[in-house]
């Protein structure tokens, strides 16, 4: 039987398609593969297709939540994902109106970066505890929680509601983009306080799940001997595609 299963995993693992920017979805789809529908949430979501680490699992029948404040982000959103709870704001831990700087691809709240962005766009931010509360009905299992807001992450779990929205794992990023200098000893606290442990990191993310649930520290056995026999496969693939 666990041969069976491992010879299902490996196939399912060399055929899969990663959309995201260092494999993020790889990884969460090695956890939760034995899921046929699954839910999500996705804090700054960036894009329906690029970069993006819930295509994957909405391919295979999941839905979720996806937030950013970026207008034309949100138009993408709701004409390629109909199935899911696409949201034009920002996440925080206090709820109000901002000014958000966007330049190309990059964008961040302004409180948090010093920058010269070439667009200012004016958004509502909202927590986590009121985004779930309004949206994801109690009976519904969230999976995994992927958070990447350029270097805002520690608002965003502030804002959270670790009691009656818990995730079984979190995939947060933790380097910033431009020096790769470590941003999760500023939020990693947080995490640590609501029964959540460091499990793994690959390239800017760490990911962490639900000590309350036991068998979720199993689900990353093996990660490290599937990302070398995969990784640079994968990643051929995509580019040549």
């Amino acid at each position: 039987m666990e041969q069976e299963k491992l010879k299902i995993l490996n196939n399912l693992l060399s055929n899969f398609v990663s959309y995201s920017q260092d494999f993020e979805d790889f990884i969460l789809y090695y956890i939760f593969y034995d899921t046929p529908k699954g839910f999500y949430i996705d804090v700054g979501a960036h894009d329906p297709t690029y970069f993006s680490v819930t295509k994957s699992f909405y391919d295979r029948g999941w839905k979720g939540i996806n937030i950013d404040p970026i207008p034309e982000k949100y138009l993408l959103f709701k004409k390629y994902r109909p199935r899911d709870i696409n949201l034009q704001l920002a996440a925080g831990n206090l709820e109000g109106n901002t000014t958000f700087k966007v330049d190309g691809l990059v964008s961040s709240l302004l409180y948090n970066k010093k920058d010269n962005y070439s667009k200012i766009v004016k958004i509502s931010v909202k927590t986590m505890k009121n985004i779930c509360r309004t949206y994801i009905p109690k009976e519904i299992k969230i999976n995994f929680c992927k958070i990447d807001v350029e270097s805002a992450e520690k608002y965003v779990l502030l804002g959270y509601d670790f009691v009656n929205y818990r995730p079984n794992v979190f995939c947060i990023e933790s380097l910033t983009n431009n020096n790769n200098i470590p941003e999760y000893k500023e939020w990693e606290d947080i995490l640590i306080k609501n029964d959540f442990e460091f499990a793994y990191q690959f390239k800017r993310n760490r990911f962490y799940y639900d000590k309350r649930i036991r068998k979720m520290k199993n689900k990353f056995y093996k990660l490290d001997y599937y990302i070398k026999k995969f990784y640079y496969k994968l990643k051929f693939k995509k580019k040549i595609k």
